[in-house]
C-alpha cells in the first residue's frame, strides 16, 4: 500500500515496534475494504513532545474549545513513541471528523467508521482508545509493551524509562 507523506512523517516518530505495527495496521486497512471508494486513512498523530501535550492538555480547560485530553505531559503514550491516531478522510480529503460541524455526517456515523477499523488493530495486539472508559478515543491505537501491566502500572513505566534516558522497546 501506499501511504501519504504525513503517515510516513508519523510513523517515523514511533519506536520500531511502535513502527512495526502501525504500517501492518495501515496494510490490513488498505485490504479491508472496510470503507467507501475513495476514501482514507492517514495517521495523524504520533509522537508528541511533553510541551506538545502540555498544550493539548490545556485545551478546553485555559485555552478554548473542546477537552480533547485527559492525559497531562508523561501520561500520554503519546510522549513514548508507542502511540499513533488515524484520521479518516472521505473522497474529497475532508477529515470526517469536521463533518459533523457542517451537517455532512452526524457523529454517530463518524464513530461507526473508526468501530470498524478497531477490529483491525486489536487483531494485531494494539491497544484501542475507543475501549477506554475516562475518555472514549476512537482514533487512538497504541503498542502494548507489557501486556501483564495495567494501563496505570505501563504509563510509570514509559515515565521510569523516559526519565532515565533509557530506550523504550
Amino acid at each position: 500500500m501506499t501511504m501519504d507523506q504525513r503517515t510516513l512523517d508519523n510513523i517515523a516518530t514511533l519506536i520500531p515496534a511502535a513502527q512495526d505495527k502501525a504500517r501492518a495496521f495501515m496494510d490490513a486497512i488498505a485490504e479491508s475494504n472496510r470503507l467507501p471508494t475513495g476514501w482514507y486513512v492517514s495517521i495523524i498523530s504520533g509522537l508528541r513532545s511533553y510541551a506538545e501535550q502540555d498544550i493539548l492538555y490545556q485545551e478546553g480547560r485555559t485555552t478554548p474549545g473542546p477537552i480533547v485530553t485527559n492525559a497531562p505531559a508523561g501520561y500520554s503514550t503519546h510522549n513514548f513513541g508507542v502511540a499513533f491516531d488515524l484520521g479518516i478522510f472521505d473522497a474529497d480529503g475532508r477529515y470526517i471528523d469536521d463533518l459533523p460541524d457542517r451537517g455532512i455526517m452526524s457523529e454517530a456515523q463518524v464513530s461507526d467508521y473508526y468501530r470498524y477499523l478497531a477490529p483491525i488493530g486489536k487483531a494485531l495486539g494494539l491497544i484501542w482508545g475507543g475501549d477506554w472508559e475516562s475518555i472514549d478515543d476512537e482514533p487512538h491505537y497504541e503498542l502494548n509493551l507489557w501486556p501483564d501491566l495495567r494501563e496505570t502500572e505501563r504509563l510509570a513505566k514509559l515515565r521510569y524509562l523516559h526519565s532515565r534516558g533509557e530506550e523504550i522497546e
